[in-house]
């Protein structure tokens, strides 16, 4: 029990002061309360230990009375509704990629670079794209581009290809 506390406190610690009212760091400071709650009042592993729920229950109430997390006691963090109405969540959820190809198609929109596929070339089986001036496929969300003319696929970071792609 006490290496436990120590861990989050410890993690807790290591934050910087203006980072924890963030709500996906207080959502996971909130989270990490509940489960020691859990674990020490439901017949969890440390639920037999002498003074552990009371010490437990009073490190989370003293946490939420001091504002250093987000939600008080006993209430489900993972089902918080964020958005006030359905429109902005479906208009947040549209801005959000689907997948690492549109990903890449939003960086390179974002930089006013062309990203299209080149029809009727593949490579590996994997469709080719044309990246600004460079030559590029996918292969399990990594990013292979051709060097120069040598014909040689070299893979890179998103930022890399951003940088060169003119």
């Amino acid at each position: 029990y006490e290496e436990v506390v120590g861990w989050y406190s410890g993690w807790k610690s290591s934050l910087p002061a203006s980072a924890l009212p963030l709500p996906g760091v207080a959502d996971q400071l909130s989270q990490a309360l509940h489960m020691m709650n859990r674990s020490v009042s439901g017949g969890g592993p440390l639920a037999g230990q002498p003074g552990a729920l009371e010490n437990v229950r009073y490190m989370t109430s003293r946490e939420f009375q001091a504002g250093g997390v987000g939600a008080q006691a006993g209430q489900d963090t993972g089902n918080k509704n964020k958005f006030a109405t359905v429109s902005e969540a479906v208009k947040t959820a549209a801005q959000i990629p689907q997948g690492f190809k549109d990903l890449i198609g939003r960086r390179c929109e974002e930089r006013g670079i062309v990203f299209r596929p080149l029809p009727g070339r593949w490579r590996e089986g994997k469709q080719l794209y044309l990246c600004g001036s460079r030559q590029v496929y996918l292969d399990r969300n990594v990013i292979f581009v051709m060097e120069g003319g040598s014909g040689v696929w070299v893979p890179t970071s998103l930022n890399s290809l951003l940088d060169r792609a003119t």
